[in-house]
Order: structure tokens, then sequence, then C-alpha cells
């Protein structure tokens, strides 16, 4: 006889001993397959979490580069806008310059006028302007003062 055989507690023992490897063993396939399931499932959210990710990265990216263009282009326009008012304000300031410079011949024009004016002899006679007036040697009229003609188309 065998060794188990011969002691029934040691074959028990050892049917006890199979049945709890079966179960271990099947416990363990059974975590070894809820393992993988779980890996499969997190591989899979995983890859879709990169995938959004990715998708995400790809829209900020896109939206940086549109706001960088119209970055750009804000700055185009600005330039554009300042260089047209300058163009403005230089030809403003031409207009107005020249504008002055009319006045001011005007008012030298004037000047010579009321210079002469203030040089001549000149007194009211009446409600009309007389004036000396230089005469050849010789002939000299007693008083001296004649009255100033009155432009054309004037009445007195």
């Amino acid at each position: 006889m065998t060794r188990l055989q011969a002691d029934p507690d040691q074959r028990e023992f050892a049917l006890q001993l199979a049945v709890v490897a079966g179960r271990l063993d099947e416990r363990s396939t059974r975590a070894v397959e809820h393992l993988e399931r779980t890996s499969a499932e997190f591989r899979r959210e995983v890859t879709a979490a990169a995938s959004m990710l990715g998708a995400e990265r790809r829209q900020a990216a896109a939206a940086q580069a549109a706001a960088g263009v119209s970055g750009y282009r804000l700055l185009w326009i600005a330039s554009a806008a300042l260089l047209f008012g300058a163009l403005v304000a230089v030809a403003g300031a031409t207009l107005a310059l020249s504008s002055a410079r009319r006045e001011i011949d005007a008012m030298g024009r004037d000047l010579v006028l009321l210079e002469a004016v203030n040089a001549a002899d000149l007194t009211l006679c009446g409600e009309r302007l007389c004036a000396r007036v230089e005469r050849p040697q010789g002939r000299d009229d007693h008083r001296g003062y004649q009255a100033v003609a009155l432009r054309r188309g004037t009445s007195p």
C-alpha cells in the first residue's frame, strides 16, 4: 500500500488541498480575466482621452494662430491709420501755413498803405478827405489842400 492509501486523513487532506488549489486556480483565472478586461477598458479610456487632448491641443493651436494673425492685422491697420492721420495733419498744416502766409502778405500790403497814409499830410474838409499835394516851384495854393477824389461807383 502506498502511503496515501494508508492514511485516510492524509487522503482527505490531499483532496481538500486539491479542491482549494482548484478554487485558487479558478479565482486566479477570474482575477486575470478581470484584470485584462479592466486593463483593456483603461487602455480605451486613455486612448480616448489622448485623442480628445490632441483635438483640444489642435483647437488651441488654431485659436492661437488666429489670434496672432488678427493681432498682426490690427497692428497693420493701426499703423496705416496713424500714417493716414499724419498725412492729413501734414496737409492741414500746409494749408494753414499757406493761409497764414497770405494773411501776412495782405497785412504787409496794408501796413505799407497805412505807413504811406500816416506819412501823408491829410485832413478832413467837411465830410471829405483833403490832402496837401506837392506842386511844382512857383505854384502855390493859398491853403495848399485839395479834396481827394472819390472812388468811382461810390456816392458822397
